[in-house]
């Protein structure tokens, strides 16, 4: 049905009612989408940071030393000196298929990015794109960074939110890159027990010897976007994702942990031969290692195959949220990447002053009314959305 409707509009030659181009004007949907903003490279790492620069435009050139910025991968904060520029650009444009929803021909799914016309007084009235989380009659709630949906059936009335694969894809927000070094050499991995050794290339030689060899990242996980004010207060994160770029010898096996869930999740790969409790993986070649845990669930994919496991989610607060060790023989480690999935928060964090903290925010519940929805922005902390809009819910004859 929706196909023939396109299919007929653009036969009659009214293809401007069907895509109209939209500008995204702030950062409330970064890093998905961006605003106005401004980029550059980190001084220490070399790291590529954009920050949020209203009113920037193409072709302005902005003095560094307005914009101070703190990087994702080693978070350093810059400018560390004068004379340095960003170079400005507007925000991504994006085409909006207009009619599907105000004609009443399909309601968006859950997760997807709407425009529609802002819920606050204006002149003229805006539109705001944000990401669809509450449908007409939900209950949600924000807990422990997580989105949750009241349900009868679920164990203790609540039911995860648990995102799709391909919208989980989009919010993975960077957190380190060992192939981005510091030049003092500074690193937020430590080496733990004998046999474990860094290259000169950002990857580890392990070697299992009379015990374990291993690394462990030191570094705890927060909601920290170098997109946002350096000084907006950052909260610990529990849902994370690591990427390994390994090589084993036959016989030798990696163990992988997730940690800083109020929970440890390990995983074991083994090289070569086959295990009933790990997975395999064949020797003396590169391959591919991710581990991830997010919404509830574990999933490891290792040489492109898959297994996942469903888990409780847990608090995030934790010290050492990544941990990796040759049990086994020898294994080369060529790169390591780790990302975090987005923390909800129940409002956005405009605190400057204090950017650590331990504690979590209270738990906030939504009570959405029939025929109205619930957007949020993917840049939780500094975004206005439902969260704190007077009229919260946005009606849908207002959806574009």
């Amino acid at each position: 049905m929706l196909s023939l409707v396109i299919a007929i509009l653009a036969a009659l030659g009214i293809r401007f009612l069907v895509v109209e181009p939209f500008r995204i004007p702030t950062g409330s949907m970064a890093p998905t989408l961006y605003g106005e903003h401004a980029g550059g490279n980190c001084p220490a790492c070399g790291f590529p940071g954009v920050r949020n620069y209203p009113g920037g435009g193409e072709g302005d050139v902005a003095p560094r030393t307005t914009l101070a910025i703190r990087c994702e991968n080693c978070e350093e904060r810059w400018p560390p000196a004068p004379g340095d520029w960003f170079q400005p650009r507007s925000g991504d444009r994006v085409l909006v298929l207009l009619p599907l929803v105000s004609w009443g021909l399909k309601d968006p799914e859950r997760w997807s990015v709407v425009v529609f016309r802002a819920p606050i007084v204006s002149t003229p009235r805006k539109n705001f794109i944000k990401r669809l989380v509450g449908l007409p009659g939900e209950r949600i709630r924000i807990h422990r960074g997580d989105l949750w949906k009241a349900d009868p059936a679920a164990p203790g009335g609540w039911a995860i939110l648990r995102k799709p694969p391909g919208v989980q894809a989009n919010f993975w927000t960077h957190v380190h890159d060992t192939a981005y070094r510091r030049r003092d050499l500074r690193s937020p991995w430590a080496i733990a027990g004998e046999g474990a050794v860094r290259d000169d290339e950002g990857g580890f030689e392990l070697r299992a010897k009379r015990g374990a060899a291993a690394i462990e990242f030191k570094r705890e996980i927060r909601n920290a976007l170098a997109y946002n004010d350096p000084d907006k207060r950052l909260y610990p994160v529990g849902d994370a994702r690591v990427e390994l770029e390994a090589e084993g010898e036959a016989g030798s096996s990696l163990r992988i942990e997730l940690r800083g869930a109020g929970r440890t999740d390990p995983r074991i790969v083994r090289f070569g031969g086959t295990d009933s409790g790990a997975a395999t993986a064949s020797a003396g070649r590169k391959i591919s290692i991710v581990l991830q845990r997010a919404d509830g669930q574990v999933r490891l994919d290792v040489g492109g195959r898959t297994e996942t496991a469903d888990v409780e989610p847990g608090d995030p607060l934790g010290a050492v949220p990544v941990a990796i060790a040759a049990q086994q023989g020898h294994v080369r480690i060529h790169r390591i990447r780790i990302f975090r999935d987005i923390q909800y928060l129940p409002r956005s964090s405009p605190e400057e002053g204090s950017p650590e903290t331990r504690a979590l925010p209270e738990d906030a519940f939504f009570d959405i009314p029939p025929g109205r929805f619930m957007f949020f922005g993917d840049n939780s902390a500094a975004s206005y959305d439902s969260r704190e809009w007077p009229d919260p819910f946005v009606p849908r004859s207002d959806l574009l």
